[in-house]
């Protein structure tokens, strides 16, 4: 059995990470980050500036799934860019329930401004703004995801979200 899985998704710059936090903190939830699960090659492809393929993804999407089933049955929120088919379809494969997808909706503009801004402040983010393009033409989001304005104050963006579980009949005692 698996509990229900929030994917918050978009391309890099959309604030994936930032609302996937607060989002379980708002709901006690656990919450990982896909980032953490790329491999070595992977971080060096984008941080030369060489998009990913499917084939390229696959052992991340594997270890993500991985680290969501421990949450046995409790919800849990991922932060994760699930741009292509191929990583929806793997991330929602063998649940009992489809994935609760949450687009961030930002400019192609505001992306590259807080990529360009990330770099800046933080030095450690391996995705250049460079693959951005390639990211949005990438982009196919599933027909059930909801699409949220992203560039609105986080705080806001969460309690949409929340509003929008609590319709679906997920709220924060549901751990």
């Amino acid at each position: 059995m698996s509990g229900p899985l929030i994917v918050i998704m978009g391309p890099s710059g959309a604030g994936k990470s930032t609302i996937a936090e607060a989002l379980a903190k708002a709901g006690g939830w656990a919450m990982l980050d896909a980032d953490a699960f790329h491999s070595t090659q992977n971080i060096a492809k984008m941080t030369a500036g060489r998009p990913l393929s499917d084939a390229d993804r696959a052992s991340w999407v594997e270890a993500m799934r991985r680290a969501v089933e421990t949450n046995g049955d409790a919800p849990i929120v991922l932060a994760c860019s699930s741009l292509t088919r191929f990583v929806q379809t793997e991330l929602a494969r063998g649940r009992d329930v489809s994935p609760i997808w949450i687009l961030l909706d930002v400019s192609q503009p505001v992306l590259a401004a807080r990529i360009k801004a990330r770099g800046q402040t933080r030095g450690t983010h391996f995705m250049p703004v460079s693959l951005l393009e390639s990211q949005l033409e990438a982009l196919n989001p599933p027909v059930a995801a909801h699409r949220l304005e992203g560039d609105r104050p986080p705080a806001r963006i969460v309690d949409d979200i929340i509003n929008l579980l609590q319709a679906n009949g997920l709220d924060s005692t549901d751990r």
